[in-house]
C-alpha cells in the first residue's frame, strides 16, 4: 500500500491484515497511523514527510524487517523491540529522543540528524555478527551521550561503523575482537572511509571508550 497525498490525517490499516509494504510518503498533514499491530504480515514500512506524532510502535509486528522514517518532526520516539528487524533508518527527525530496536536482527542501523536522540537501546539484538558487512551510523545526533554496542562484533577500524558529532561521553564496546587499547587510541581524526568515532567527548585517551567484562 501506497499513499501520497497532504489532505490524509489519519490511516487505519487494522483490516489490512495481509499487508506486507506500507509506503507512506508526503504526507505532512497525517498524524496517526492506527492499527498497525494487526499487520501480522507487515515486512516493510516507509514513512517519509510526514507527521506523525508521538511514538511509532512496530513491537507487535514481528515479521517487520525494515523500517524507514524520514522527515518526520513530530515522531518522538520508536519502539521496535521485539520486532524482526533487520534494517532501520530515522533521519531528519527533530523530535526523536529514543529508538527502542532490543530484541531485533538489526544488520544496519543509521541515524542522523536528530538533535533531541539520546537513547538508542540495543540489548539482546541478534544481529550485527558480520564486521565486514554490518553497518552502524549514528551523526549528528548531539543529545546521544551514551551507547552500548559491546553485544555486536563490531572490530575497531575494519568495520562500517561511524559515530560522529553525538558528543558521546561513554562507549561500550565488545570484549572480543579487537583490544581496549586499540579502541582508546582511535584518533580524532581519520581518513578511514568506513570507520569514525570523530566529533564526541570521550576524554583525553578516550577514556570514556570502555570494554565490555
Amino acid at each position: 500500500m501506497r499513499t501520497s497525498s497532504l489532505n490524509i490525517t489519519e490511516i487505519d490499516v487494522s483490516n489490512n491484515i495481509n499487508l506486507i509494504t506500507l509506503n507512506l510518503q508526503t504526507n505532512a498533514n497525517l498524524t496517526s497511523i492506527i492499527g498497525l499491530s494487526n499487520c501480522v504480515d507487515l515486512q516493510n514500512l516507509y514513512i517519509m514527510t510526514s507527521g506523525v506524532t508521538g511514538t511509532l510502535d512496530v513491537s507487535g509486528n514481528t515479521n517487520l524487517t525494515i523500517l524507514q522514517a524520514y522527515d518526520c518532526p513530530n515522531l518522538t520516539s520508536i519502539d521496535a523491540s521485539g520486532a524482526a528487524l533487520t534494517q532501520l533508518r530515522a533521519e531528519n527527525c527533530q523530535s526523536l529522543t529514543s529508538i527502542d530496536a532490543s530484541g531485533t536482527a538489526l544488520t544496519y542501523l543509521r541515524a542522523a540528524n536528530c538533535p533531541l536522540l539520546s537513547s538508542v537501546d540495543l540489548t539482546g539484538c541478534t544481529g550485527f555478527n558480520n564486521p565486514t558487512t554490518d553497518t552502524l551510523y549514528l551523526y549528528d545526533n548531539p543529545m546521544l551521550t551514551s551507547l552500548d554496542i559491546s553485544m555486536t562484533s563490531f572490530l575497531h577500524s575494519s568495520s562500517r561503523l561511524q559515530i560522529q558529532n553525538c558528543n558521546m561521553t561513554s562507549l561500550i564496546v565488545p570484549a572480543t575482537g579487537s583490544t581496549l587499547a586499540q579502541w582508546q587510541g582511535t584518533p580524532a581524526s581519520s581518513n578511514n572511509t568506513t570507520f569514525h568515532l570523530t566529533g564526541n567527548n570521550f576524554g583525553s585517551g578516550n577514556v570514556g571508550i570502555t570494554q565490555a567484562p
